[in-house]
């Protein structure tokens, strides 16, 4: 037997005799348990945003029950990017899934689960560039103004193992919005 507490579980003696059996079962409450949604809404691109604690800010991705693509996104993320830095990170995320990177990224883990595909400079700099034509296009010229802001922050150094620098960010993003 097991209780849910606050996300942990807690697994009562007599049954962890049960072996293997007992193990998967865990392990399958335990994945189910960190996936629980903490609320969800749509992204701009119709794709299902769900709000999460999670070490990432955002992230697009695979339901790993549905198959469907989501965008994961932190609660917090509002407060810590404001609003229009919202905008412009779920005009981002929905970018990888428009330009196909989350299939990519599928394909190539099959081939090797222990491959890190998905940060790749190139991938990162298409995803800027399409989100601010995106955002051009709807005339959100705040949350393009936003997305510089936070993906310069980094200035001359990338923000992550595989990442373009904040400048490299900063000219996709110009690129895309039309910005000499």
């Amino acid at each position: 037997m097991y209780k849910i507490n606050n996300s942990d579980i807690t697994i009562c003696y007599p049954y962890a005799k049960k072996g293997k059996f007992f193990i998967q079962l865990i392990t399958t409450v335990l994945l189910l348990v960190s996936f629980i949604k903490v609320s969800s809404a749509q992204s701009p691109c119709g794709v299902e945003v769900i709000f999460m604690p999670t070490p990432e800010i955002a992230q697009a991705s695979l339901d790993p029950i549905t198959g469907q693509p989501i965008i994961i996104v932190h609660p917090l993320l509002s407060q810590m990017v404001g609003p229009a830095g919202y905008r412009y990170t779920l005009a981002h995320e929905c970018a990888h899934h428009v330009l196909g990177h989350v299939y990519i990224q599928l394909r190539i883990l099959q081939q090797n689960p222990y491959a890190m595909p998905w940060f790749t400079v190139k991938r990162e700099l298409e995803a800027d560039h399409y989100a601010a034509q995106y955002l051009r296009s709807i005339g959100d010229f705040e949350a393009i103004q936003a997305g510089m802001v936070i993906v310069g922050s980094s200035g001359p150094f990338p923000s992550g193992p595989n990442y373009p620098t904040g400048f490299q960010r900063i000219q996709a993003i110009k690129n895309g919005a039309g910005i000499p």
